[in-house]
Parts: C-alpha cells; structure tokens; sequence
C-alpha cells in the first residue's frame, strides 16, 4: 500500500513542475520584453544626453535668394566618354601635365595615364590617404596625406621616393595644395580639426562628422619652402576644400564645401569676403585654366535635409551619436547627378552642368586641357570621365 503515496507524490511533482514550467513560458517573454524596453530606453537617453566628441554649432543656413547669378542657366551637355584606369577607381583628384592625366585613387596611390587611355602607370603609394596634389615642372608631385597630417613630394628624377615637406601640428586635415609660379610657396586647406585616425573610414567618417557638427575649423596655410615657416592665412572655414590662387597671385579661392560658398582671401593682410555664395551643391575641388578662370566640382547637389538641421543642435547631437552606418545614411549627400561650373575673377558663372543623363556623380573636380573637360570623381567605378566643351 506504501506503493501508492509515493506514485501520487511524483504525479503531483510532474504536475508542480509541468506548472512551473508553464508559467516561465509565460513570464519569459515579458522578461525579454522588459529588458528590450530598458535598453531602447537606456539607448534612447545616450542618444540625447551623451556628448559627442565633436559638439555641433548652430549656424545660419544659407539664403537662396543671395545665390551668384548664372546659376539659373544649365549649360546642355550632349555626351560624355571615359577612359579606362581599371584596377584603380575613384580618381579624386585628377591633374594634366606634359601629356599625361595624375590622378589620386583609391588606397592611397598616385597613377599616371596617357590622354589616348595608354601608358597607365602606378607612380606612387602610401600607408596614408591621398587627397590633393599637384605636379610642378620638374615632374615633382607635391601632395597631401590626410591620414599622416602633412605635406609631400616625390621626385621623377629620384624614382618618386617620398620625402616629407612639412606635417604634424598645426595641420590636421591638410586636404588640398597649390603651388605658386615660382614653386616657392604652398598654401594648403587644412579642411578640419576632426581626427581622421579616430573615425572609422577614415577621411570620409571625418568629412561627415564635420559636416554634422558644423566645427568653422577649416583654416589655410602657407608654407615657405626657403624659410621652411608655416603661417596661418585664414581660418573660421566650415570644412575648407579646394583652393587656387588669383592670376596675380595677391588672393586665394578657397571653397568652403558646408558653407555652400567660395571665399576670396587676401594672401597680404588675411582679409576675407564671400566671393560666389549660397552655391547649388557641395564645392569640392577646385583648378585654374589659365586667363582668370577656374573649374570647381559639386561633390553632390544642395541638401535640404542638411540645411534644415542648421539650428536644430540637439537633433544633430542625436546623430552624432548614432554609429557610423546609420549616420551616413541619414546624411547621404551622394547622388548621380554630375554637376560642376566655371567662374572667373569677376564673380562670373561661365558654365553650370546639373545633369544625370551620365550616372557619373559625386563630382569631385574639373580639369581643362584645350576643349576638353576631364571629371573627377569618388562614384566607385574605374574610369575618368570627360567631356568636350561645345563652344
């Protein structure tokens, strides 16, 4: 008879335990509910209460109705053609000397190129990120490395060993250089004091968190090459980009690529005025033709959504804050729109194309040799675009 209460017992302990079970089924997922909930929520007071590395600024967006004249009419382009540079891609920086077409590529190499598509050559490369460069009449190219915070040059004549011109301190994002006539001076666009080696990508993280946080860091040296001095020509830019200097070399241009606008800087007592303003687009690069006239590319067209966000800190704050991926997302300013424009010392908009019959955008410079237009870029694909001028 013992037998029996022992069977009841375990019967009644299956079924305790059965119950038991039952009810973790039930409370499980209202824990894991609760603890999703309390992250959101943990997450969402980051998002809010944390301070970004880079606190942004408040800043008055640009009026379109003080855009320079000559934007209203889009010069038509018929067609475009390429050039092959495969393997390399994304020519960003694209210059002509004797012949042959430089340009700056993905992983940081300089490649030369023949105008016919013949005689691709890597030149040189670095551990770094290549950004502006120029090549002087000896076939020396001079150069900027964002991620090594400096100024270089490499000798035809000495197998393009890179040798170091200046770095470090002052500089942080030495971005573009130009050359006086006499090869004497420098000047650099040192776009912003974002750390490129604290931003994941690099260079394009740090363009982006600048563009958030709206530092007004960009500054412009010039670099005595005789007195091997490094003085300080203007500063207060919002992401300093592409530079050249006036025919008689007393001003500097300087696109100024979130301000939406070019400056002109006197090189002699540092004054500075806006000389083109509320610009349709992002200006990146920027080269001379020669006679007063120079070619600047749109990286992208005008962003609403980033001019919207001009005095809303805390919004911008809040992105900041998100990872990098999303970030850029939310702040894509690519497109395949390839537009660029030509303007001369007057203030004069020679050329404007918007257009994107080609699918060729990010649009980072132009170049002219002769009648032909050769298009820098960062749209991915392995080639350099250009077009023949119509008139």
């Amino acid at each position: 008879m013992s037998a029996i209460p022992e069977q009841n017992n375990k019967i009644n302990q299956k079924k305790e335990s059965a119950e038991k079970k039952a009810v973790k089924k039930r409370i499980k997922p209202k824990y894991i509910l609760l603890i999703l909930i309390t992250a959101l929520l943990i997450y969402i007071c980051f998002l809010f209460l944390h301070e970004p590395d880079y606190v942004p600024k408040a800043w008055e967006s640009y009026d379109i109705r003080n855009r320079s004249e000559g934007f209203e009419s889009i010069t038509p382009v018929s067609e475009m053609h390429t050039i092959d540079i495969s393997p390399y891609s994304n020519p960003e920086t694209v210059v002509y000397h004797d012949g042959y077409l430089y340009a700056s590529v993905d992983e940081s190499k300089i490649i030369r190129i023949k105008e016919d598509g013949s005689d691709l050559k890597k030149l040189l490369s670095t551990d770094g990120k290549i950004l502006g460069f120029e090549v002087d009449d000896e076939d020396t190219i001079w150069f900027t490395d964002v991620y090594h915070s400096g100024v270089y040059r490499a000798d035809s004549a000495n197998h393009y060993q890179i040798e170091t011109v200046v770095s470090g301190a002052p500089l942080n994002y030495p971005d573009a250089i130009c050359l006086s006539k006499d090869q004497s001076k420098i000047y650099i666009s040192d776009a912003t004091v974002v750390k490129v080696k604290e931003e994941k990508n690099g260079a394009v993280n740090a363009s982006n968190t600048d563009l958030l946080a709206h530092t007004m860091s960009g500054r412009v040296y010039c670099y005595d090459l005789n007195t091997k001095e490094l003085t300080e020509i203007a500063s207060g830019f919002s992401f300093c980009n592409g530079i050249q200097l006036s025919e008689d070399e007393k001003y500097l241009y300087v696109n100024e690529t979130s301000g939406n606008r070019i400056w002109k800087v006197n090189i002699q007592n540092k004054d500075k005025k806006i000389f083109l303003d509320a610009l349709p687009g992002f200006p990146d690069n920027m080269s001379e033709r020669g006679e007063g006239i120079y070619w600047t590319g749109f990286a992208s067209p005008e962003n609403v959504t980033y001019t919207s966000l001009s005095n809303k800190v805390l919004l911008r704050k809040v992105i900041l804050n998100l990872p990098y991926h999303l970030r850029n997302i939310l702040m894509n300013t690519g497109d395949s729109t390839t537009t660029f424009f030509a303007f001369n010392e007057e203030g004069e908009i020679l050329y404007y194309v918007n257009t994107d019959q080609f699918n060729y955008g990010t649009t980072t410079g132009i170049i002219q040799v002769n009648s032909r237009l050769y298009i820098h870029h960062l749209n991915g694909s392995q080639c350099i675009g250009y077009i023949d001028l119509q008139n």
